[in-house]
């Protein structure tokens, strides 16, 4: 299954440990150096089809090793992590990824691929 790119950068950032979202999205901004901005919308549908698909885990972060007992709302709040078919996911969509970019016209990516991040 291709992951979408919220998808992708969410299981980026998870295989480095388990995180709460707002976690997530502060290492995503980190790593980024602000270039990427996810809305939590975004970030939170994304966990739902990322558990769903057996991507993700999540629990209660009072559980988490992490032992985050923050509270947003009348919710608790959750920390998620990569399962192992979550991971492998990751790589097979880097894998795809870079396939798609050795495949593409080199001449028209060039200017694109000398830019560095």
């Amino acid at each position: 299954m291709p992951l979408t790119e919220p998808m992708y950068l969410i299981l980026a950032v998870l295989a480095d440990g388990p995180l709460h979202g707002y976690g997530i999205l502060g290492v995503l901004d980190e790593r980024s150096r602000g270039e990427i901005q996810m809305l939590t919308g975004t970030l939170y549908n994304a966990l739902r089809r990322l558990e769903a698909h057996g991507l993700v885990e999540a629990r209660d972060a009072a559980d988490s090793p992490q032992g985050d007992e923050s509270v947003r709302g009348p919710r608790r709040t959750k920390s998620y992590r990569a399962t192992t078919a979550g991971l492998q996911a990751l790589r097979d969509e880097a894998r795809r990824m870079r396939s798609l970019l050795r495949w593409s016209p080199t001449e028209a990516l060039e200017p694109v691929l000398e830019e560095g991040p």
